[in-house]
């Protein structure tokens, strides 16, 4: 592999650790109860080379994971990364080979040529080079199309880089290091050091092209949805606005990175509760990904399921069902009935129709989402456990307990041996096993399974956790029926004492 094939590959695998990283944020981690409105920003964001690599990849071989925004506590649904070749829809000047193989090798080569010339400092050449990328790109689409925005982007960089004097030339070093030191951060989870890291190079970005330039808007979207990580919501918030309105200024309003970023700030708002606010930006990427990529896309279609996703949060079932099943619709014309992404649209269909008790067809929905996860994806998979819950859940609230301690049991089978469970985890579908037993009167075997729990959460959550304390009432409750009267009694003096609960409140929630 040459040098400049090793470099295209690293940003080639900084874009997909940056789709699958904001995706998989979405609704991944439970919110505090302050406004901190999320397949994704990653160092290579401000690196000038990624602003021409991103057209080969976003034409080529661009990756789409995606999740849907879920119940408080409930967690997400996520796809494997599926490879799309899009259809650009932006209005071109001529046809010409847009997509092909023969246009992706040239653009390919074009950038990472520019990307040597840059690691070498050799500014003058990679000006050159930025000025072939912008031929070549405005001869194949219009010029208000992004593709067009992110050449010229690039060339304005070469430009200003051109000027650099010694100083400038060691900060530059400075922010490639950091970059590339804050990818492995980013790999590894370090979110703290990684904004320590991001801040500084924001730093140099703006001494090194100015406060409003591409490269400081990128950078700001980074540093948001590593803040997001972080549970800094308010602030991950402002940086997106900041952000999405500096690359709005300077020509980047129908681009990928920007409806990215609004599906991303729907995420954080999604999170905050605050609905308006979430469905106004989840809009705005849809419409945008229809732009981008054409309404009968993959990538729409993942849009698309967010927006339904966030109507369902907000009580709104029937535009939710709407929508999604506008979403599923694509995704079964573009990627076959059996696809993963289908199993996840129609898992959230029938928790939108559960929520509206249309049980049997919601029974319906979730089985059909079970059987394409039981034939797509490997067993073990965190899917079919959801399905099992899910469908335990419709039995409950139907009172046929039976059924749901089948599902049940088999959705405690399946995460014992899903890599990567923490106990805490695997204690809430215990928990729901304990009380669809407990419903039937099956004390025996409830009251040992709610020790079990109560002994991990203690542990993993605290005595006075929420989850801890709910526990702990079934198991008093457990105590009460089976005339274990004392016993129940110290139970809810220990819930009294560790959560403040008044005396005499034996409600199991």
């Amino acid at each position: 592999m040459t040098a400049g094939q090793n470099i295209g590959c690293q940003h080639l695998a900084g874009i997909l650790a940056w789709a699958e990283m904001t995706y998989q944020k979405r609704g991944l981690f439970a919110i505090k109860p302050s406004m901190k409105p999320k397949k994704e920003r990653s160092p290579w964001m401000s690196n000038p080379s990624y602003l021409g690599f991103v057209l080969i990849c976003v034409m080529g071989c661009t990756s789409e994971t995606d999740v849907s925004i879920r119940p408080s506590g409930e967690p997400p649904v996520l796809t494997r990364n599926q490879r799309d070749s899009p259809s650009i829809t932006t209005p071109q000047r001529n046809t010409g080979p847009v997509g092909t193989d023969s246009f992706t090798r040239v653009m390919e080569e074009l950038t990472q040529r520019a990307a040597l010339y840059e690691e070498g400092l050799d500014f003058e050449a990679s000006l050159k080079t930025w000025e072939e990328i912008s031929n070549e790109v405005a001869v194949h689409f219009a010029p208000d199309s992004w593709q067009v925005a992110t050449a010229a982007a690039g060339k304005e960089f070469a430009k200003k880089a051109c000027g650099f004097n010694a100083e400038d030339c060691e900060l530059y070093r400075e922010a490639r290091r950091l970059n590339q030191e804050l990818a492995k951060l980013l790999k590894d989870r370090d979110y703290a050091l990684a904004l320590s890291n991001a801040n500084k190079s924001l730093e140099i970005l703006k001494q090194l092209t100015g406060d409003y330039s591409a490269n400081v808007g990128r950078q700001l979207l980074q540093m948001a949805i590593i803040k997001e990580n972080l549970d800094l919501l308010e602030e991950a918030a402002g940086d997106f606005h900041q952000g999405i309105q500096l690359l709005n200024n300077i020509g980047f309003k129908t681009h990928p990175e920007i409806e990215l970023a609004h599906s991303a700030l729907a995420a954080i708002y999604s999170r905050a509760n605050q609905f308006p606010a979430s469905i106004a930006n989840q809009k705005l990427a849809t419409l945008m990904s229809g732009k981008i990529w054409g309404e009968d896309s993959v990538k729409y279609a993942g849009q698309a399921n967010q927006l339904g996703s966030i109507y369902h949060r907000s009580g709104d079932y029937e535009t939710a069902l709407k929508i999604l099943r506008g979403s599923v619709a694509i995704r079964r014309a573009k990627l076959g009935a059996d696809a993963i992404e289908v199993g996840h649209s129609q898992l959230n269909i029938g928790t939108v129709l559960m929520d509206m008790k249309r049980f049997s067809e919601a029974l319906e929905s979730v089985k059909i989402a079970e059987q394409i996860f039981q034939q797509t994806v490997p067993r073990r998979h965190r899917g079919i456990v959801l399905c099992h819950n899910k469908l335990a859940t419709i039995y409950m609230l139907q009172k046929q307990y039976g059924l749901a301690e089948e599902q049940l049991k088999l959705a405690v089978r399946e995460l014992q041996q899903v890599a990567h469970v923490m106990p805490s985890q695997m204690s809430l579908t215990e928990y729901q096993l304990a009380i669809s037993l407990g419903r039937q009167g099956k004390y025996s075997q409830a009251q040992p399974l709610l020790e079990k729990i109560i002994s991990t959460q203690e542990v993993e959550l605290g005595p006075s956790h929420p989850m801890t304390v709910r526990s702990l009432k079934a198991y008093a409750l457990v105590l009460k029926q089976t005339k274990q009267e004392i016993d129940a009694q110290r139970v809810y003096d220990r819930i009294q004492r560790t959560a403040g609960l008044e005396k005499g409140d034996e409600r199991v929630r």
